[in-house]
């Protein structure tokens, strides 16, 4: 082979090589693109992370969704300015007031006197005054009562109650999914179980083993395991939009329950201190023990309706009076007031009694409400401490060995 034909052959060679890595090149700047396209059509079309979900995950995902929660918590917020508001009435009231007004008055004078003629009088003036009033309450019973009846303890309990309750929700929703999860895989090996006796059934129905009625009773085994089958997928499904409900986003998958999860029994095992732990600690009792609190002070408050009240009250007015006024040329008044202002209300028709006794009737609810809270509290701690007992003990005894 001669120099020439070697040189082209080189070259020849050369450019198939440099081809080859210009499509290959092409083609990975295609994939990376296709690539890339596919992630933002995914982030466009919302497809769900398949990152397995925690239940303290599921938890803090609530809190931020969980629209009960987040009504509770603007319930809280609104109880809060009971306090501010009942303050309030302790402190002064100062007013601002301010007026002008144009006057045009015609004013005709009469005579009896023999001789003397009627007159008549056209007068035309503008007047404007300004002026600021304070009231301090010196003396108020009512107002004093409303105070101490600010419902800021109803609502941090009542916010405590919506945190516990939250927690159990997201709790049930989750292990209601992963229930349904294990329920769906079993019912997957049913069916695919029946699959296979119906396979054998027929073969050994072609070799005459068995007769068509184990034939049709392994196609019922099967159609009713494929029904089973579809039930439990129905209930993930559901148990998914339930959880995403309270997180605000559907989970794909969560995270099972460890096979060596501890069982160690409750400390301490007596269940008469977890009741007394219950009802020292329990957002619902404390909730009816502010509102028995609220409920007495009413009384009081309702009561105070029939004591005076005593004011100390104070006003600042500058009056001005502009043309030709009834005086001739106008004038400029300063008022200055200080004083204390007392009120006795004498009787009402019978409003005010009528008011402490329907409010001293609610001491009553509320404290038959507060007695019914810590019974229902100590028999629910009860069931609940025999409940976790005896699931312990079922554990442990489908788990050994």
């Amino acid at each position: 082979m001669t120099n020439t034909m070697l040189t082209m052959r080189l070259i020849h060679i050369g450019k198939t090589i440099v081809k080859f890595f210009s499509v290959l090149l092409s083609s990975i700047r295609i994939f990376v693109t296709i690539w890339i396209g596919l992630g933002f059509c995914n982030l466009a079309l919302g497809v769900e992370d398949t990152t397995p979900l925690s239940l303290l995950e599921a938890y803090q995902l609530a809190q931020d969704h969980d629209a009960q929660i987040a009504a509770a918590r603007a319930q809280l917020d609104a109880g809060r300015e009971s306090l501010p508001q009942g303050r309030a009435g302790l402190l002064p009231t100062i007013t601002l007031d301010a007026d002008y007004s144009l006057s045009d008055q015609d004013v005709s004078y009469n005579t009896l006197t023999p001789g003397l003629t009627s007159s008549q009088l056209d007068q035309q003036f503008t007047s404007k005054g300004v002026g600021v009033s304070l009231i301090q309450p010196l003396f108020r019973m009512q107002n004093l009562a409303a105070y101490r009846q600010a419902q800021v303890g109803i609502a941090e309990e009542t916010f405590a109650l919506a945190e516990q309750t939250l927690i159990l929700r997201v709790a049930q929703a989750y292990f209601d999914m992963l229930i349904a999860e294990e329920s769906l895989a079993a019912a997957k090996a049913q069916t695919a179980a029946a699959s296979q006796s119906l396979v054998e059934a027929r073969r050994k129905f072609e070799v005459g083993t068995v007769t068509v009625t184990d034939v049709d009773e392994a196609q019922a085994r099967h159609d009713l395991s494929r029904a089973e089958e579809i039930v439990a997928v129905n209930d993930l499904e559901v148990s998914k939009q339930a959880l995403r409900k309270i997180i605000g986003q559907k989970p794909t998958r969560l995270v099972a329950a460890a096979g060596n999860l501890p069982l160690a029994p409750l400390e301490p095992e007596d269940m008469d201190q977890w009741e007394q732990t219950a009802l020292a600690h329990s957002p619902t009792i404390g909730v009816a023990l502010e509102e028995l609190k609220v409920a007495q002070e009413e009384v009081a408050r309702n009561r105070g309706e029939r004591y005076p009240s005593v004011d100390l009250v104070a006003s600042y007015r500058d009056n001005a009076t502009d043309g030709d006024d009834l005086v001739g040329e106008g004038s400029d008044t300063t008022t200055a007031v200080i004083g204390i202002q007392f009120q006795m209300p004498l009787y009402t028709g019978g409003n005010r009694s009528s008011k402490v006794r329907e409010a001293t009737a609610n001491v009553t609810r509320s404290k038959e409400n507060l007695r019914e809270a810590r019974e229902q509290v100590a028999l629910d701690t009860g069931q609940a401490y025999l409940t976790v007992t005896s699931g312990r003990l079922q554990v442990q005894a489908f788990v050994r060995p």
